[in-house]
């Protein structure tokens, strides 16, 4: 669209603005530099994608970078290296709004709109199907552990992929599959080797390893419940028939995984008939505290 007219401008950029979800924002924001900002953006091969964005004082801002300071953001992304006209605005852009972490939206994104697309595909040649959809699994696996991270969770990735025990001699399958175990088997690994990371912190009291194990319970209980899944099953099951060589490691741990999660809840069990006393004690006086360790003993002697 080089040159563009002023009526095409202006159509485009209502289009965008017809658009637009964020908070606090109003067409009459809008700015004769906010216009020339989508021109940029429309005419240029070279500019990829147009941010629109507020802030905490509700002011607008349009621009082809990102914002690092902003908790929503619109984003209008073109499909390869082209011009944008108001009549291929449909086809040529894509858009959304990312709220809060923006790596999560782009969880969200890839496991809803970009997942269907490719699922719906069937015009590119097989082995780049292949190759394709191997590494996009690869990609949102790594995504879900960093986002479930985040969250304090592991989270193993389930991808969406036929499983029948029938074809356990498919080596494209067996290889997506044994790359879904390795990427499984180091994420165990991790959780098995923290165990004591909570027990090294300097002056962390009573309280502090309840909360520990409150956590650690709750995390080896959600994989527990994970290597339960049926789809979990099936995988094992395959590489099972199929005689993988990745699958030992992956079964050793996840055993370690089920008997630190009983252990756990057990632990856990016994640590919150502390709870009352340290709390007590926490908030106490040095003068008080001699009159409470009675409770305390008593407390332990119970568990113990």
């Amino acid at each position: 669209m080089s040159a563009s007219s002023f009526d095409e401008i202006e159509e485009l950029v209502n289009w965008i603005r017809d658009r637009i979800r964020l908070p606090g924002y109003t067409q009459a924001k809008w700015t004769p530099s906010d216009s020339a900002c989508v021109k940029d953006f429309a005419d240029s091969l070279n500019i990829p994608a147009l941010f629109i964005s507020t802030n905490t004082a509700h002011v607008l801002r349009v621009g082809t970078t990102a914002p690092r300071d902003a908790t929503t953001i619109m984003y209008f992304v073109k499909n390869g290296q082209v011009s944008v006209k108001p009549t291929t605005a449909v086809t040529a852009l894509q858009f959304g709004t990312i709220h809060g972490e923006g790596i999560s939206s782009l969880l969200q994104l890839m496991n809803t709109f970009y997942m269907q697309r490719l699922q719906q595909e069937t015009s590119w040649p097989e082995s780049i199907q292949k190759e394709f959809t191997a590494q996009f699994y690869r990609f949102m696996s790594s995504l879900t552990e960093t986002v479930s991270r985040g969250c304090g969770k592991t989270v193993l990735y389930l991808p969406p992929i036929a499983l029948d025990k029938a074809n356990y001699k498919d080596k494209d399958l067996l290889q997506q599959l044994e790359s879904t175990v390795i990427h499984w088997t180091r994420q165990i690994k991790e959780v098995v080797n923290n165990q004591d990371n909570a027990h090294d912190a300097e002056g962390a009291g009573p309280l502090e390893e309840i909360k520990f194990w409150e956590h650690r319970t709750e995390d080896l209980s959600g994989i527990t419940d994970q290597l339960n899944r049926p789809g979990v099953k099936d995988i094992v099951d395959i590489l099972s028939l199929a005689k993988s060589s990745y699958l030992q490691p992956f079964e050793t741990l996840s055993q370690i995984i089920k008997q630190g999660s009983f252990e756990a809840n057990d632990n856990l069990r016994f640590l919150k008939k502390l709870c009352p006393i340290c709390e007590q004690m926490a908030t106490a006086s040095p003068f008080d505290i001699p009159s409470l360790l009675p409770k305390l003993l008593t407390s332990i002697r119970l568990i113990w």
